[in-house]
């Protein structure tokens, strides 16, 4: 398969409750430590929870964004191959070098309704090669 889903993220006012709940109802577990709190302060007890197939970002809530879905992230054979897609099927949607903090994907796009998506090329390290916040690269 050329692509598949590896992340869904949601926006939450209460990351101990709602993390609480997925684990209780459905078994996920945590992967990651550190995340920042309602005060905008790295938390080393908040992270990614993973039912050992696909994460699930539970970020906090900020003034102005509403609680749910926020994106989602691929995992692809390449990152190229995307791009020439997105240049050849769909030339006027934005596409950005990801986010500053966010160390394991590669590119940010939007869906045609506006959905965020990151997408990362399977095999490539997590690592940031000083991509600024949003920059436009194509």
């Amino acid at each position: 398969m050329f692509a598949r889903i590896r992340h869904v993220a949601i926006y939450t006012e209460n990351y101990e409750k709602t993390a609480r709940f997925y684990q209780t109802l459905f078994g996920m577990k945590k992967i990651t430590t550190g995340m920042t709190d309602e005060k905008g302060n790295y938390n080393p007890n908040r992270g990614h929870i993973s039912d050992g197939i696909i994460g699930l970002a539970l970020l906090q809530r900020h003034a102005g964004i509403r609680s749910g879905l926020d994106h989602f992230g691929f995992e692809v054979q390449s990152n190229e191959t995307v791009l020439e897609r997105l240049r050849q099927n769909y030339p006027d949607l934005r596409v950005a070098a990801s986010l500053e903090h966010v160390p394991f994907s590669v590119l940010r796009i939007q869906d045609p309704a506006g959905t965020h998506i990151d997408v990362s090329q399977k095999g490539v390290a997590w690592k940031k090669t000083g991509s600024s916040r949003g920059t436009c690269i194509t």
